[in-house]
């Protein structure tokens, strides 16, 4: 009889402990080709990936309603992203040359990225990320930053080397490693960049008014120092001379007698002007 018992309290605790495993053992709750993040009440949320190939316990599983767990596909998406906008200053260099050339550029990519997985917990923990949904305006936002990047890429190709760039346009597997080193995209991945479309200005002839309108600059400037050297040199003349008639107006405050004999000797104005010195020296 007691064997009996103790054979069923040994399948009791078998059981229980099967119990204890299963409750805790979190890649049960998440399917084949899925990623979960785990968050609890206790302990926030849990840095490790939830993912299948590996078996992982978690004891914050055993209480009540403490966990919650987030399942991601975390599948690579492809966005199609367009930039266009004008090259610097194209209105200005567009007024100096006949037929006002258009300076404009658009282009049009495929974009692929994907989420790292080891990055989920950060985006649940920062970004609030709960669903597939959230990580797509992730990688939306990493592919609209990918295109710029790219765009700025393609134009300082056009600029230094055009003859590289159909290789840019045509390549993606040239577009790509450029496009990952010229920035970080956080916590997704630019897996492809593909040009579907483009329109490019005339690079040679944005530079031609370019220099033009560099050239009419400096000779602005040149004429504009120079007539300003000009004009300080008569304003000096002026200054002194109004400030000559100040102190002969003051002369002749201090002796107006004087007044008759300049009129007396305006026939000798050398001796008029050297006594008005004398007595300017004398004050």
């Amino acid at each position: 009889m007691k064997s009996k018992k103790g054979l069923v309290s040994f399948i009791f605790i078998l059981l229980f402990a099967a119990a204890i495993f299963v409750i805790g053992w979190v890649q049960l709750y998440v399917p084949v080709e899925h990623y979960g993040v785990l968050v609890s009440k206790t302990s926030g949320v849990d840095p490790v990936v939830i993912q299948q190939g590996e078996i992982t316990w978690k004891w914050q599983r055993l209480l009540p309603t403490n966990t919650l767990i987030h399942v991601f596909e975390a599948d690579s998406e492809k966005n199609i992203v367009t930039v266009s906008d004008t090259l610097p200053s194209a209105d200005i260099y567009s007024s100096l040359i006949e037929g006002r050339p258009d300076f404009s550029y658009s282009f049009t990519f495929e974009i692929e990225s994907a989420i790292k997985p080891e990055k989920l917990p950060a985006l649940v923990k920062d970004a609030g990320a709960k669903t597939d949904e959230d990580l797509s305006e992730v990688l939306l936002k990493a592919s609209n930053d990918a295109a710029e990047k790219a765009v700025k890429i393609i134009l300082d190709e056009m600029k230094e080397t055009p003859d590289n760039l159909v290789t840019f346009l045509n390549d993606e597997t040239a577009l790509l490693p450029e496009v990952k080193e010229a920035t970080s995209y956080g916590n997704a991945d630019i897996i492809g960049i593909k040009v579907i479309s483009s329109k490019l200005p005339d690079i040679q002839l944005y530079n031609i008014a370019k220099t033009i309108y560099t050239t009419y600059l400096e000779n602005v400037s040149d004429a504009l120092v120079e007539t300003t050297g000009s004009q300080l040199e008569l304003a000096s003349n002026d200054f002194l001379l109004i400030e000559r008639f100040g102190k002969l107006g003051k002369v002749l405050t201090d002796y107006p007698i004087l007044i008759d004999y300049l009129a007396v000797t305006r026939d000798d104005p050398d001796g008029a002007l050297s006594l008005l010195d004398s007595l300017r020296k004398s004050e």
